[in-house]
């Protein structure tokens, strides 16, 4: 098992943050087959090798992924997408 911790400050506000957390989420529907729903502020995304959050702040925006031994390979893919998003959507 591994994990992915990633805090990230910005500032494009709340929609901003939401814009860049829909961006990451999308993004691993669609190369990982993840699948994701919104609670207020915060983005829970799940799978069957991998389950976590984005939660999103005025100032930051906080990522959290726990990927199954299966996914560890994937790892350092998964990783550099999210940042690649992060750094579009949030500079």
């Amino acid at each position: 098992m591994a994990i992915i911790e990633i805090q990230r400050a910005h500032s494009s506000g709340l929609s901003g943050a939401r814009d860049a957390a829909n961006n990451v989420a999308e993004d691993m529907r669609d190369s990982y087959g993840v699948n994701y729903e919104w609670d207020d502020d915060v983005l829970v995304f799940h799978h069957p090798a991998v389950k976590g959050q984005i939660e999103i702040f005025e100032e930051e925006i906080q990522i959290y992924a726990k990927l199954s031994f299966m996914f560890v390979p994937f790892r350092s893919s998964f990783e550099r997408h999210i940042h690649q998003h992060l750094d579009e959507k949030l500079g």
